[in-house]
Parts: structure tokens; C-alpha cells; sequence
């Protein structure tokens, strides 16, 4: 059976930005970010809550952007602090890098991290809404992480890839989006995702609900692209409950 096609995300959803924490040089670079990710013509509005949430009810936003802040500086938001932000978030969440407004420059490659689930197909849709907006390319990227077989008797353990990396109803809605060749890579996925990113404009991935059993383990992609990025991330709301 052929895989319907995801549904389109509509570009009129990123018609009001929201910028958290405005002030100083974090302002400056979620404002950069902002003006990058909006639809011509957006309005972009300044929050001083850290609440994504409560500044999307007070704005009616439908993008919430902040920057993260510096290890030397005191502008933008902590990563542990962006992290718990994020829970339960119901619009996207843009982060920008420290010192991104010095070196801004227009968003045309576009990479999205898909495993197949279906949060990271919303992420596919908001990434293909985004490149078509700026005439640009769209990669999605899927990361194998490495199989660990335990060796009976104390012996060496055996590492291997797992070589299963989407499945073909995955793939069908990828090629349906428009989006360019699959880029898998073999390791650990923050670690991975990481060095790929520095290579394109926008990082694009999904969010997860999470409950507390399983905050940890879910939650350990986003807190490293969070704490370790160096490029514009936007995170996209989890499919459901």
C-alpha cells in the first residue's frame, strides 16, 4: 500500500513571531533568527516572559524565538532552562546560537533529522514549508546509532551499525514532501546531527511529549543539540499525546 502523502503545513503559521527575553545581545541574535524563519511581512513582537507558552497566549504567536546563552555571556536563555521551556510547548521553538546576528546570513539549506516517527514527520513538514518559502534545499538526515552485542564470558563486545534506517512508507513521504536524497550517518545522534548542522543554514527537528519515566531517555537528543549548538535549531511540537 502507498503511503499517503503528509499533509502540507501552511506557510501563513509563521505570520507571528514572538522573541523572548529581548533585551541585549540574545535579543539581537533570537531577533536575527526571527526576521530569517517569519513570512514576509510577519510581525515580529518582543516578550520579556521566558515562557514560551504564556508569550504565545499573550501574542497570539504562532513561532517563539530565543537565543541561548553564551558560556561568557549573560544574555539569552540556559540550555537547562530552553530544555524545560519546551515541554509542552504547542508552537515551534527557534534557538539561536550565541553571536548568530554577527553573522547571519539568508536560510537556504535546510536540514530536517527524521527516524521515522511521527514527530519528526511534522518536522519534515515544517522544514519543507520553510525551504519552499526561501527557495531553497531540503536534507533529511537519519541517524543509525551503533548496536552493542554483549559477548558471552567477559569476551570483546561487537559494535555494528543497525541497518535498518526508514521504512519505505517513511521514505515514500519524504520523496512526496520534495525532499533531496536521504543523508545517513553512523553514531551517536546529538553528537552526529551536530557536525552535519554545521554544514547547512537550519537544523529542523521534533520535539516529543514526554512523561516523567521517559523524559530521560527521549530527552537526551534536544538537551545536546541545545547545550552543544552552534547553528540555528528550530524545534517543532510533538504529534500528540
Amino acid at each position: 500500500m502507498t503511503a499517503a502523502p503528509p499533509a502540507p503545513v501552511d506557510r501563513s503559521l509563521y505570520t507571528r513571531a514572538v522573541v523572548l527575553g529581548a533585551g541585549g545581545n540574545g535579543g539581537r541574535d533570537a531577533r536575527a533568527l526571527a526576521v530569517r524563519l517569519a513570512a514576509p511581512g510577519a510581525e515580529i513582537l518582543s516578550c520579556a516572559s521566558d515562557d514560551p507558552r504564556l508569550a504565545a497566549a499573550r501574542t497570539d504567536a504562532d513561532l517563539i524565538v530565543l537565543a541561548r546563552k553564551g558560556d561568557r555571556s549573560a544574555a539569552g536563555t540556559a540550555p537547562r532552562d530552553i530544555l524545560s521551556l519546551l515541554h509542552g510547548c504547542a508552537q515551534p521553538v527557534a534557538v539561536a546560537p550565541p553571536g548568530y546576528a554577527a553573522r547571519a546570513a539568508p536560510i537556504s539549506r535546510i536540514a530536517v533529522a527524521v527516524d521515522g516517527g511521527p514527530d519528526s514527520l511534522i518536522a519534515a513538514r515544517h522544514a519543507a514549508a520553510l525551504r519552499d518559502e526561501v527557495h531553497g534545499t531540503l536534507v533529511p538526515v537519519c541517524v543509525v546509532n551503533p548496536l552493542v552485542a554483549l559477548a558471552p564470558w567477559g569476551g570483546t563486545p561487537v559494535v555494528e551499525a543497525d541497518p535498518r534506517p526508514l521504512s519505505p512508507q517513511t521514505a515514500e513521504q519524504l520523496h512526496a514532501l520534495g525532499a533531496g536524497p536521504l543523508r545517513i550517518l553512523r553514531g551517536l545522534t546529538g553528537a552526529e546531527l551536530c557536525e552535519f548542522a554545521a554544514g547547512v543554514d537550519l537544523l529542523v527537528c521534533g520535539s516529543r511529549r514526554r512523561d516523567a519515566l521517559h523524559r530521560v531517555v527521549l530527552g537526551s537528543t534536544s538537551e545536546y543539540l541545545v547545550r552543544h549548538l552552534a547553528f540555528p535549531l528550530l524545534i517543532t511540537p510533538a504529534a500528540g499525546p
